[in-house]
């Protein structure tokens, strides 16, 4: 029994949080507990497991750890995705970053899933396209990019700002997927081995004419990229023509919304 008491007492001053033994001599020990039988009680703290006899226990006090503090929050705002961006906060600060990054994400869907519902039953592909600007500024992945962009085009397959904003889309998507299949194979070459340098004798270097390039190619690629940079240039011009209009109709649009509501009450003001 004294060894017993002596790897207790070796814990009470570990600093562990959780729940709370309070012995009958006073002394309290803090950590997980684990089981509670008839005759023994089992608490996990960082130095392993160890057990007390219920004869020893005064009180057991139970206390939720942060993780259990923040799924029984998630339960009570999950439909909510302001609330679930301030627990996401919350979780980071206590250092939950896995479940920080999925109340995260789950709060973006509900925005995305609410703003789609709600253009669900909409012909007109500018609706669409305002929501890809949304997803392009809110950070969403390109896969939901094109997500938005090719509802647009289901409704006008001629629409040229979507079919703009569909192309960079899958360029963006090539350029991502090289970039994950490069980091892959990094990861998976193992690192060379330095050993130390030879001294070579020195050898005399070949001139290899086919491998420098001519100068007729080299005029050739110049006029390629520049063709290419005015096409960009083009396109970019395009895009923001596309986005200009797009505005100034929204904005005629919400001009007409006015003036309609404000007629509709000047009706009802004249009925009464």
């Amino acid at each position: 029994m004294r060894i017993f008491i002596f790897i207790c007492l070796l814990f009470l001053c570990q600093p562990v949080f959780g729940d709370i033994i309070l012995l009958k001599n006073g002394r309290t020990v803090r950590g997980q507990v684990v089981s509670i039988s008839e005759d023994r009680v089992s608490m996990r703290i960082p130095g392993g497991t160890i057990e007390f006899s219920r004869a020893l226990v005064k009180t057991i006090t139970r206390q939720s750890t942060k993780a259990e503090e923040i799924a029984e929050q998630f339960e009570k705002v999950k439909s909510d995705p302001n609330a679930l961006d301030k627990l996401s906060l919350k979780a980071a600060a206590a250092g939950l970053h896995s479940q920080s990054v999925d109340i995260k994400g789950l709060a973006d869907g509900l925005r995305l899933e609410r703003r789609l519902e709600s253009i669900r039953d909409s012909k007109d592909p500018q609706d669409y396209l305002s929501l890809f600007r949304w997803t392009q500024l809110a950070g969403y992945s390109i896969t939901v990019q094109k997500f938005v962009v090719e509802k647009a085009l289901k409704l006008d397959p001629k629409n040229g700002l979507a079919r703009l904003a569909l192309k960079q889309l899958r360029q963006e998507e090539v350029r991502a997927q090289a970039e994950a299949k490069r980091l892959k194979s990094l990861k998976k070459t193992p690192p060379r081995k330095t050993l130390p340098k030879k001294r070579k004798a020195p050898v005399a270097k070949r001139t290899d004419p086919v491998a420098a390039p001519s100068k007729r190619d080299l005029e050739k690629a110049r006029k390629q990229a520049k063709r290419d940079l005015e096409e960009l240039k083009r396109l970019q011009a395009l895009l923001r023509k596309e986005r200009l209009a797009l505005e100034r109709e929204q904005a005629a649009l919400e001009r007409r919304r006015r003036a309609s509501r404000a007629r509709s009450r000047n009706i009802r003001r004249r009925r009464r």
